[in-house]
Protein backbone atom coordinates (compact mmCIF):
# COMPACT_ATOMS: atom_id res chain seq x y z
CA UNK A 1 0.00 0.00 0.00
CA UNK A 2 2.55 2.35 0.87
CA UNK A 3 4.47 1.90 -2.63
CA UNK A 4 1.16 2.46 -4.23
CA UNK A 5 0.13 5.69 -2.24
CA UNK A 6 3.71 7.16 -3.59
CA UNK A 7 3.04 6.18 -7.30
CA UNK A 8 0.01 8.20 -6.70
CA UNK A 9 1.54 11.09 -5.23
CA UNK A 10 4.19 10.85 -8.00
CA UNK A 11 2.20 10.97 -10.81
CA UNK A 12 -0.25 13.93 -9.25
CA UNK A 13 2.89 16.33 -8.66
CA UNK A 14 3.95 15.58 -12.24
CA UNK A 15 0.31 16.07 -13.91
CA UNK A 16 0.30 19.34 -11.59
CA UNK A 17 3.54 20.44 -13.04
CA UNK A 18 2.67 20.06 -16.28
CA UNK A 19 -0.36 22.22 -16.10
CA UNK A 20 1.86 24.91 -14.26
CA UNK A 21 4.44 24.73 -16.96
CA UNK A 22 2.04 24.45 -20.45
CA UNK A 23 -1.38 25.84 -19.28
CA UNK A 24 -4.56 24.67 -21.87
CA UNK A 25 -5.32 27.70 -24.48
CA UNK A 26 -8.82 27.56 -25.99
CA UNK A 27 -10.40 29.31 -28.47
CA UNK A 28 -13.14 31.66 -27.22
CA UNK A 29 -16.47 33.93 -28.34
CA UNK A 30 -16.83 37.34 -26.45
CA UNK A 31 -20.22 37.95 -27.15
CA UNK A 32 -22.03 41.62 -27.47
CA UNK A 33 -25.67 40.71 -29.07
CA UNK A 34 -25.61 41.69 -32.61
CA UNK A 35 -21.69 42.00 -32.54
CA UNK A 36 -19.50 38.44 -31.51
CA UNK A 37 -15.69 38.21 -31.16
CA UNK A 38 -13.77 34.82 -32.06
CA UNK A 39 -10.37 34.33 -31.42
CA UNK A 40 -8.45 31.60 -32.37
CA UNK A 41 -5.16 30.21 -30.84
CA UNK A 42 -2.57 28.68 -32.65
CA UNK A 43 -2.25 30.69 -34.85
CA UNK A 44 -3.66 33.69 -32.99
CA UNK A 45 -6.78 35.13 -35.28
CA UNK A 46 -9.69 37.41 -34.54
CA UNK A 47 -12.70 37.59 -35.96
CA UNK A 48 -16.23 39.80 -35.60
CA UNK A 49 -19.85 38.44 -36.85
CA UNK A 50 -22.75 40.06 -36.75
CA UNK A 51 -25.89 38.43 -35.64
CA UNK A 52 -25.94 36.13 -38.90
CA UNK A 53 -22.59 34.87 -38.34
CA UNK A 54 -21.28 37.10 -41.63
CA UNK A 55 -17.92 38.79 -41.32
CA UNK A 56 -17.96 42.25 -40.28
CA UNK A 57 -13.92 41.90 -39.58
CA UNK A 58 -11.74 39.39 -39.87
CA UNK A 59 -7.84 40.14 -39.19
CA UNK A 60 -5.63 40.00 -41.80
CA UNK A 61 -2.90 36.40 -41.29
CA UNK A 62 -0.13 38.24 -42.33
CA UNK A 63 3.02 38.20 -40.11
CA UNK A 64 5.05 40.58 -42.66
CA UNK A 65 7.63 43.62 -42.03
CA UNK A 66 4.55 46.40 -42.52
CA UNK A 67 1.77 47.51 -40.30
CA UNK A 68 -0.60 44.95 -42.61
CA UNK A 69 -0.79 41.49 -40.33
CA UNK A 70 -2.42 40.10 -37.26
CA UNK A 71 -2.44 42.22 -34.11
CA UNK A 72 1.05 44.03 -33.76
CA UNK A 73 2.91 46.89 -32.52
CA UNK A 74 6.10 48.68 -34.20
CA UNK A 75 9.54 49.46 -32.67
CA UNK A 76 12.15 51.26 -34.15
CA UNK A 77 13.44 48.02 -35.59
CA UNK A 78 10.02 47.79 -37.92
CA UNK A 79 6.75 45.32 -37.05
CA UNK A 80 5.67 42.99 -35.21
CA UNK A 81 2.53 40.61 -35.24
CA UNK A 82 1.05 38.18 -33.09
CA UNK A 83 1.61 34.64 -33.48
CA UNK A 84 -0.29 32.85 -31.26
CA UNK A 85 -2.07 32.95 -27.76
CA UNK A 86 0.73 31.84 -24.87
CA UNK A 87 -2.01 31.74 -21.71
CA UNK A 88 -5.02 33.46 -21.67
CA UNK A 89 -8.78 32.98 -21.13
CA UNK A 90 -12.59 33.92 -20.30
CA UNK A 91 -12.68 36.32 -17.17
CA UNK A 92 -16.28 36.71 -16.61
CA UNK A 93 -17.80 38.03 -20.10
CA UNK A 94 -14.08 39.55 -21.13
CA UNK A 95 -11.39 37.29 -22.84
CA UNK A 96 -7.77 38.13 -21.54
CA UNK A 97 -4.23 36.25 -23.22
CA UNK A 98 -1.24 36.76 -23.91
CA UNK A 99 0.28 37.03 -26.94
CA UNK A 100 3.12 35.53 -28.64
CA UNK A 101 4.50 37.82 -31.12
CA UNK A 102 7.25 37.76 -34.35
CA UNK A 103 9.71 39.35 -31.63
CA UNK A 104 11.05 36.80 -29.77
CA UNK A 105 11.51 39.59 -26.78
CA UNK A 106 8.29 41.01 -26.56
CA UNK A 107 4.73 39.94 -26.40
CA UNK A 108 0.96 41.54 -26.86
CA UNK A 109 -1.33 41.85 -23.88
CA UNK A 110 -5.24 42.16 -24.97
CA UNK A 111 -8.36 42.48 -23.79
CA UNK A 112 -11.50 41.83 -25.89
CA UNK A 113 -15.04 42.51 -23.96
CA UNK A 114 -18.42 43.85 -24.53
CA UNK A 115 -19.15 47.36 -23.18
CA UNK A 116 -22.52 47.25 -24.23
CA UNK A 117 -25.16 45.76 -27.38
CA UNK A 118 -23.26 45.51 -30.24
CA UNK A 119 -19.94 47.35 -28.72
CA UNK A 120 -16.97 45.13 -28.13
Amino acid sequence: MRRRRGQTLSATLALAASLLISPAVASADVDAGSLRASVGVDPWHLEITDASGAPVLSESRGLGDGPAGTLGFSTAAGWSHATRVEGGGMEGAAYVAQLDTTDPQRGIRVRIEPDREGII
